[in-house]
């Protein structure tokens, strides 16, 4: 995983940045952009902090940025139904339902039909029911937003 940190606002000239997981230090760039690679880092989340020192030795820490490390994949969200090219009745109420994978901090998931936002459903199991759809194709998708409200689409 790479990491750029950009120090400023010392008094004297910055001469290294060093970047800190969890009270380790993993790297010290010397040179701007102060970019550095945390090789393998474990899953889980994990504190990263960026340390600056000047010329006369003295350090300042930036704040707190946390870094979720995922194995399990990309997130992903599927509309699990209608299934592609199903057919039914205008009259009869369409379930929608979508399956989600991999988003940690899950906040929502808003329901389309073409580009308008029908309803949303904010925990599992992520189903809604529209009644009044015209006959006619039409294309149904899902977002899925995280607690950093980072929006992964489905396909359509």
């Amino acid at each position: 995983m790479a990491t750029v940190a950009e120090a400023s606002g010392l008094l004297n000239p910055v001469t290294n940045v060093a970047l800190v997981a969890e009270a380790t230090r993993l790297g010290t760039g010397v040179t701007r952009p102060y970019t550095l690679s945390w090789t393998e880092p474990p899953p889980g989340l994990h504190p990263l902090t960026a340390v600056a020192w000047d010329t006369t030795g003295m350090g300042e820490t930036s704040a707190v940025v946390h870094v979720n490390i995922s194995t399990s994949g990309p997130p992903r969200v599927t509309v699990t139904s209608p299934t592609d090219g199903e057919s039914r009745p205008a009259f009869l109420p369409l379930a929608i339902s979508a399956a989600v994978t991999n988003i940690p901090g899950l906040v929502k998931v808003e329901f389309y039909v073409g580009s308008e936002r029908i309803r949303q459903a904010v925990s599992s199991p992520f189903n809604i029911s529209l009644s009044g759809l015209g006959a006619g194709a039409h294309s149904v998708w899902a977002v899925a937003t995280d607690s950093l409200d980072v929006p992964v689409n489905s396909q359509p």
